[in-house]
Parts: structure tokens; C-alpha cells; sequence
């Protein structure tokens, strides 16, 4: 059988293995993977996964969780990002110590799972003169450490467009629009949610009255016939999260809390649509919509807070001086923030962030620390106590010796573990 017979036949029986979208009858795109044909919709899909498979990195399709998103460009070009290159908007989102060592912090779009994370650290770290990437998936940011020499940020933007992501500079702006688009999605299947709980739940009510005081057979069909559709759109929008979530796990051969959330939704929904059709047994219309429900307003809420706790560590990041008074040689010298190193002594004037985790070794004051535990209540530090970065000095100036590195302090490993 020869390529595109191979092909087309494939197509025919399976979605794109790397966007999960239906294929073109005809299709002669795909991918050799792991020792197997795979059909690709696109010739966008078709490239991306002839990288990844180039770069050796395929083990990312036994991993991932989720179809990854459609190119929108088969082939995106160099110049499409050489724009990032200017100093100017590169001063934005790139950090340099002066030796040619930078640091750039990317939002990337597109990332689901944590094998995307994976994919995008290792081909990230393959690219000459790059000697760091981590990926912060809660985030969706990549911090790339790379030789400036070396390296343009061109480079890193075209390397994650070349996988399929979408890469733009990370802003805090950037950064909460993308955090809003998605509670924006949850509030209005939230909402849908809420109102199907509460119409089915008036016919709920109905039904259990007149199965205890009495019914008319027309008025309890009517009733459950009513139902039945509000029920659907409820389970098919509101709660589709759960059935794409739990499915795209069972491909990559692994459980979620989704699954039997979905199960218990689905067959719910069954049963009692079953039994409407059928004139027989009970509908669980009314507990199918309020389990939905309720599970979207608990996840919800906790995402809120989540979400709320990452961006007050953003507003807290953003608040960091970019350069510190550092005792050297007998006097305070101006050093950027990012070049301080554990042991350096440096200065914390009254109404200043605390720029380091560090201990007092003069002075006594009160810090806020309201980014890290909610309280509004200043602290009273003394000599000896323990300060930390993103906190804000109310007090007296303090002097302060150094703990870690700026990479290491309790700012940097609360933003990469929240989410």
C-alpha cells in the first residue's frame, strides 16, 4: 500500500493526531511517529510534528493530556518576530547583568498539560547559546536564560511558534487578559448552570410533590419532557469540560478526578432521558444540573483564589527596585538587583520593597506582608528577623543581609508552585 493510500485511509478512521480535528476526505498529510503512521489535518500539524520528531523529543505524545492547538501558520518565518529584537521592546521583557547573560520571559500560548511544559524546556534548551528554560505552567510563562551574544529573542519567539505555540512577550497586562478570557468562559457556563438548576429544579419539585400527593400520567410526562432539554444544554455546555477533560486523559492512558465526574453526569442524564422516553422509572433531571452546578461554582471559586494569589505575587514582582544600594568597599554603591548575591548587605529605605530574603543586621522597622498571608497589619522586624522580597518596608531604613540569590528567594518559589 503505497503513502498516500496509507494516508487517506487513516484519515478516514482517525482525527488529527496532533490537533485532534477532523481530517479532509483525500487528506495525504502525515507523520511517521514512534514506528507509526500518523494523519495530520493540516500542513501546519504535518511540520510541527516533523520538528518534534527531528528533535527527538516524540516521548511528548505519549505524555501530553490534551490535543495541542492548530498552527495557524504552516511555517512561520524569522521576520515575523525580528520586531522583539529592537532594544526598545526587548528592555520590556528581557533582563540583562551587563556580561551578556540574559534572562526573557515569554507567554506562551497554547500550553495545557504538562507535556507541553516538558516539550517546550527541551527544545528550548537544544537552541545554541541557551543555557536555562523553565516553564511555569500555571503561568503560562517561559523564563529562557541565554547568551545575548549568542542568542536574539527572534530566535526563542520563532523556535515556539515553530512548535505550534503562540509566543508573545510576558506583561502583567498580557498576563491578566489571558486570566480573564478564561474566568470569563467559566462565569457564563457557571451562569448556564445556575439557571438550568434553578427552571429544572421548579419541575423537580413538581414531580416529587405528585409522587407523593398525586399526579396526572399527562402532567408528569409534560413535566419531564420539559426538563429533558434544559438538561441537555446544561450537560452538553456547561459541564463539556468534564467529558473533554476526562476522554483526552483516557487516550494518553491515564485517570482524572473528571472521569468519574463525568460517568456520574452522563449516565445520570441517561437513565433519566431513557425514562422519559419510555414513560417508565425515575428522572434525575434536577440533581444532574445542581451536581453540575455546584461542581463548576467549587472549581470556580477556587481558581478565583488561585488566580487572585498569582496576581498579587505579580503585583508584588513588579514592585522590585531594579537596583539596590549594595556596601562596597566602605560605601552604598547602586547595583542592579539581579547581579546581588547571597552575603551582599544591602539597603532597605523607609516606603522601599525589600529586595532580597535576607536577615536584619541594623535598624528595626515593620514590613507589610500582605502578598504573601492577606494580612494588612504591618509586621515588627528587629535585628535578627527574617524579611523577605515583595514585602514593603513601612518603617525605619534597615540594612539587610542577604539569604539566597535573586533566583532563590520565597517571591520566585511561591510564583512557580502556585496554580
Amino acid at each position: 500500500m503505497d503513502t498516500a493510500t496509507e494516508s487517506t485511509l487513516t484519515a478516514a478512521e482517525t482525527p488529527c493526531f496532533h490537533c485532534g480535528a477532523s481530517i479532509p476526505g483525500g487528506s495525504h498529510y502525515g507523520v511517521e511517529i514512534d514506528g507509526t503512521y500518523r494523519a495530520m489535518c493540516c500542513p501546519g500539524c504535518a511540520a510541527v510534528a516533523s520538528m518534534i520528531r527531528g528533535a527527538g523529543l516524540e516521548h511528548f505524545y505519549q505524555q501530553r493530556t490534551a490535543y495541542n492547538d492548530r498552527p495557524e501558520d504552516a511555517a512561520p518565518s524569522l521576520g515575523q518576530f525580528t520586531v522583539y529584537d529592537d532594544p526598545t521592546i526587548s528592555s520590556t521583557f528581557v533582563a540583562q547583568d551587563g556580561a551578556g547573560h540574559a534572562t526573557a520571559q515569554i507567554l506562551v500560548g497554547g500550553v495545557s498539560c504538562a507535556a507541553c511544559t516538558w516539550l517546550i524546556e527541551k527544545a528550548m534548551k537544544a537552541l545554541p547559546g541557551v543555557t536555562g528554560a523553565t516553564m511555569t505552567l500555571s503561568q503560562s510563562r517561559l523564563d529562557v536564560n541565554y547568551d545575548s551574544e549568542v542568542v536574539k529573542p527572534s530566535t526563542l519567539f520563532h523556535a515556539l511558534a515553530r512548535l505550534g505555540y503562540r509566543p508573545q512577550p510576558y506583561r502583567n497586562s498580557a498576563y491578566r487578559e489571558q486570566l480573564q478570557g478564561e474566568q470569563r468562559r467559566d462565569l457564563r457556563r457557571l451562569a448556564i448552570a445556575g439557571l438550568g438548576m434553578m427552571q429544572v429544579g421548579m419541575f423537580g419539585i413538581a414531580l416529587h410533590a405528585g409522587d407523593m400527593q398525586g399526579i396526572a400520567q399527562e402532567h408528569q410526562s409534560l413535566l419531564r419532557w420539559v426538563s429533558l432539554p434544559v438538561s441537555a444544554f446544561v450537560v452538553l455546555f456547561a459541564a463539556r469540560g468534564f467529558f473533554t477533560t476526562a476522554w483526552r486523559h483516557l487516550l494518553a492512558g491515564s485517570l482524572v478526578m473528571d472521569l468519574p465526574v463525568a460517568l456520574a453526569i452522563g449516565l445520570a442524564f441517561c437513565a433519566s432521558a431513557w425514562a422519559t422516553v419510555t414513560g417508565t422509572g425515575q428522572v434525575y433531571f434536577d440533581s444532574v444540573v445542581m451536581f453540575t452546578f455546584l461542581l463548576l461554582l467549587a472549581r470556580y471559586l477556587e481558581k478565583r483564589a488561585r488566580l487572585r494569589g498569582a496576581l498579587s505575587l505579580d503585583v508584588a514582582e513588579d514592585c522590585l527596585p531594579d537596583a539596590i544600594l549594595v556596601w562596597q568597599n566602605g560605601d552604598w554603591r547602586s547595583t542592579p538587583r539581579l547581579k546581588c548575591r547571597r552575603g551582599d548587605r544591602f539597603l532597605v529605605k523607609s516606603g522601599a520593597t525589600v529586595p532580597l530574603d535576607g536577615s536584619i543586621v541594623e535598624g528595626s522597622s515593620a514590613v507589610r506582608e500582605d502578598a504573601f498571608n492577606g494580612e494588612q497589619v504591618p509586621r515588627e522586624v528587629a535585628m535578627g528577623d527574617r524579611v523577605f522580597a515583595g514585602t514593603l518596608n513601612t518603617g525605619q531604613p534597615l540594612q539587610v543581609l542577604a539569604s539566597c540569590n535573586p533566583a532563590d528567594t520565597r517571591l520566585a518559589a511561591l510564583q512557580s508552585s502556585i496554580g
